[in-house]
């Protein structure tokens, strides 16, 4: 999300609630205060109702594009992906078909997960 930001493109950032910080301060140690009009950052959980709600009108009607990267892992938990085609599902419903998804995956030798997660998501329409 920061180079996108330095490229120009307005961006919202997402991660777990105990990471904000850490998104912040990376944001704030690496962007200009130019391009940090450009960039927004808030907690996600995955499978919250009402996600889309999270999200303003316009940054709604101005959204193209979702970037996930590092989001499958075991580690995280099989009902993990589950929540996140959810929770995809529900923002593509809220923005149209319009929308663009495009995950970064590094298999680890298992991928019996990602696996799971191309069913959810064929499940909700993808």
């Amino acid at each position: 999300s920061i180079l996108a930001v330095i490229l120009g493109i307005p961006m919202i950032a997402t991660d777990m609630p105990c990471l904000m910080d850490l998104v912040q301060n990376n944001a704030k140690t690496n962007l200009s205060t130019a391009e940090l009009s450009r960039f927004h950052c808030f907690p996600l959980v995955w499978g919250t109702p009402d996600v889309a709600q999270l999200f303003t009108k316009q940054q709604l009607q101005s959204m193209d594009q979702i970037f996930l990267a590092d989001c499958i892992n075991n580690i995280y938990g099989t009902e993990s992906v589950i929540h996140l085609a959810s929770t995809l599902s529900e923002i593509q419903s809220k923005v149209g078909d319009h929308l663009e998804i495009t995950m970064v995956y590094e298999s680890r030798g298992n991928d019996e997960l990602f696996q799971t997660f191309v069913k959810a998501m064929k499940t909700k329409g993808f």
